[in-house]
C-alpha cells in the first residue's frame, strides 16, 4: 500500500503505551507500592484537570487499571 495513494483508504493501529510495565499489570498483587503510586499519579492528574477527590474518581482510576491490565492481557509486546 502507498501512503501517498488517496485512492486507498487504509487503518493503521499502533501498540499503546500503557502507564505500567505489562508483567505489573498482569501481576498487580506482586506489585502493589507501583501500583498505588501509578493510582496516585492518576488521582493528582486527574485533580489538577478538574476532577473532584470522590468515590467516582477512585472508582474510574480502579475501571482503568483494570482496562490496562486486559489490554495488556491481549497484547504481546516488549517492554
Amino acid at each position: 500500500v502507498d501512503s501517498n495513494d488517496t485512492s486507498v483508504n487504509r487503518i493503521q493501529f499502533y501498540l499503546p503505551h500503557l502507564g505500567l510495565g505489562r508483567n505489573q499489570l498482569l501481576n498487580t498483587n506482586d506489585y502493589p507500592d507501583i501500583v498505588n503510586a501509578y493510582k496516585q499519579y492518576i488521582l493528582q492528574s486527574a485533580l489538577l484537570l478538574g476532577a473532584k477527590n470522590d468515590s467516582q474518581t477512585h472508582q474510574d482510576i480502579k475501571n482503568l487499571i483494570e482496562f490496562e491490565s486486559k489490554l495488556a492481557n491481549v497484547l504481546e509486546f516488549n517492554q
